[in-house]
């Protein structure tokens, strides 16, 4: 209590609890020209910069203008709802830093009018600065929330419309490695994400299997020479799943429809967003269909703009290129992903560099804003979003949608839904069916495998890795580790045996390597699993190991798919 005192000058103490702020003389906006900021600026240098607050975690929610400001959004309890306290436990739970900030530089926000203009931006870039150099520039940042367009921040509020602000917002952010897990107005409420971040999950989710040649010939999609069919394929996008607030509250009345399996259907579900809603991902695989491929939303493992990941950077800090990447292979990998639904891109347009970023985890392919058509960046697909399907009925969805249909050509696009039911994507694909045959829905992943041959590639030399035995934790000294790694054939070539070789390897945290290759025994059909097993000699060096399973072949093409990668830590006997 009395260290609290000491770092704390602002609070006063009644029946030994903090009661409220009460000094406000140190928030006199002689520091930043505003109260407002003073106080940010204060609380930084308090908990962030002391590293008392968790750097890694961050609340963007509602401050208590809500309290004050004029009912919105129906009146009653709905403005409770809409004040986001709900929503606080986790950021709590995790020791994170509160934030409530307007991200414009030409104006002063309706909180604090008086500010100099640009003021709360220059508070959030220096709250985010912190947090970047807090970990070392390293790990990726989860910023909980989004902006409260229905009281602050946007028109009426301010000068800027909603989506130019989010986008602001995103792009200002990822300048220093952080990304939203948006609870976007007016669906944001949720309560017990503490408790729910403790419902354990398995390793690794299953990942579906692969469309083989013989599948897209089957459907009319493939000739039997091997040449796509020409046509413009899409693929529904099931969103927006890229909050934790609109997994809780949405996703399961949408998926639980009775026509969900009867199309194909991208359901863009974060995959980290099991931080907050662990519990309805063991549901979501168990109940799915073939036709239910689950795909990241936007841009990834996290929202955020990954153009303002590489140099030159808004925030003149290095490229977070191999940041982006980790974080999000530890994600793909965990959930089976290998497709990205949507990269929102916002005011800086994705380019080769960046596209390259996504080329290991991502290898299946990515949905981007601009692009009118596909094109093949290192084997990895990127598609097209062609329009929000925004339409109250099926009958005009179809309709609408029609209107990308291009004859005599092939192109690959998505359709992006917004919280709507499987049934209306079912039904809007019928209409569109009949009205303009030559539009074909298909899965993310038929779309993909499609897309590398009309653009004059292959899908050859592509695995899986379902499963290893490899403990998390290995005591030591310990001698030899039995290590067996389970993997798929997801291309359409034969993988023979003796010349295609698994290789596992450990690394102690000098970098120190052991190596064992394991040759296949048998071919490897199309879509067939084999189980390789091998013993790797693990030291006494404690602390966190790396571990990878990658698969070369003796047409010494490279692979598509990534190798596995893996840590898991040697400890000393107790």
């Amino acid at each position: 209590r009395e260290r609290e005192r000491e770092t704390s000058p602002g609070l006063i103490y009644s029946n030994n609890k903090v009661k409220r702020f009460i000094n406000t003389t140190i928030f006199d906006g002689q520091e930043t020209g505003s109260r407002k900021g003073d106080a940010y600026m204060w609380a930084k240098r308090t908990w962030l910069d002391a590293g008392k607050a968790n750097p890694a975690v961050f609340g963007f929610y509602l401050d208590r203008f809500w309290v004050t400001a004029p009912p919105c959004c129906g009146g009653g309890v709905t403005d409770y709802l809409q004040s986001t306290v709900s929503n606080h436990d986790y950021i709590i739970q995790q020791r994170g830093f509160f934030w409530d900030l307007d991200v414009w530089p030409d104006e002063a926000p309706n909180d604090d009018p008086t500010q100099p203009n640009g003021t709360d931006l220059t508070v959030l870039k220096a709250l985010m600065l912190s947090a970047y150099n807090q970990t070392n520039g390293q790990q990726m940042i989860h910023i909980a929330g989004f902006t409260p367009w229905a009281f602050k921040y946007v028109k009426p509020f301010g000068k800027h419309e909603g989506v130019a602000t989010e986008w602001q917002t995103v792009q200002v952010v990822s300048g220093y490695n952080a990304y939203l897990d948006g609870d976007a107005c007016c669906l944001a409420a949720m309560t017990n994400a503490a408790f729910y971040a403790h419902v354990p999950l398995p390793e690794r989710f299953p990942s579906l299997s692969m469309p083989t040649k013989a599948d897209l010939v089957a459907k009319g999609f493939m000739t039997a020479s091997g040449d796509v069919v020409q046509n413009t394929y899409y693929i529904w996008y099931g969103g927006d799943y890229d909050s934790a607030a609109w997994l809780y509250g949405q996703l399961k009345q949408h998926w639980d429809d009775p026509a969900r399996g009867t199309v194909p259907i991208g359901w863009a579900v974060d995959s980290e967003l099991s931080l907050r809603f662990p519990v309805i991902y063991k549901y979501l695989y168990a109940t799915r269909t073939a036709n239910d491929v689950f795909t990241s939303g936007d841009s990834g493992a996290g929202y955020l703009n990954p153009t303002n990941l590489v140099v030159p950077r808004d925030s003149g800090l290095p490229s977070a290129d191999q940041v982006w990447n980790k974080w999000n292979t530890k994600w793909f990998q965990k959930f089976g992903l290998s497709f990205t639904g949507f990269v929102i891109d916002g005011n800086m347009a994705m380019n080769s560099t960046v596209e390259n970023i996504y080329s290991s985890f991502s290898f299946n392919g990515i949905v981007e804003q601009r692009p009118a058509n596909y094109h093949l960046n290192d084997d990895v697909p990127i598609l097209h979003h062609a329009s929000d399907v925004i339409q109250p009925d099926a009958a005009s969805a179809g309709k609408g949608m029609c209107q990308f249909f291009k004859a005599n050509t092939t192109n690959f696009i998505m359709f992006r839904t917004i919280l709507r039911q499987a049934s209306f994507m079912a039904n809007a694909s019928k209409a569109a069916a009949a009205l303009c045959p030559g539009l074909k829905v298909v899965s993310p992943h038929e779309a993909s495998y499609l897309a590398r041959v009309a653009g004059g590639s292959d899908n050859d030399n592509m695995v899986a890795f379902l499963a290893d035995t490899l403990a998390d934790s290995v005591q030591a000294p310990s001698s030899k580790a039995t290590v067996g790694v389970t993997l798929r054939n997801d291309g359409w070539n034969v993988l023979p045996a003796h010349t295609t070789h698994v290789t596992i390897t450990v690394a102690d945290p000098k970098g120190a390597k052991n190596k064992a290759f394991v040759p296949l025994t048998t071919d490897l059909g199309v879509g067939a699993t084999a189980h390789v097993t091998a013993q790797l000699q693990i030291s006494a060096t404690q602390g966190e190991w790396t571990y990878s399973v990658e698969v070369s072949t003796s047409n010494n093409k490279p692979f598509k798919s990534p190798p596995w990668q893996s840590r898991f830590v040697v400890h000393s006997q107790k």
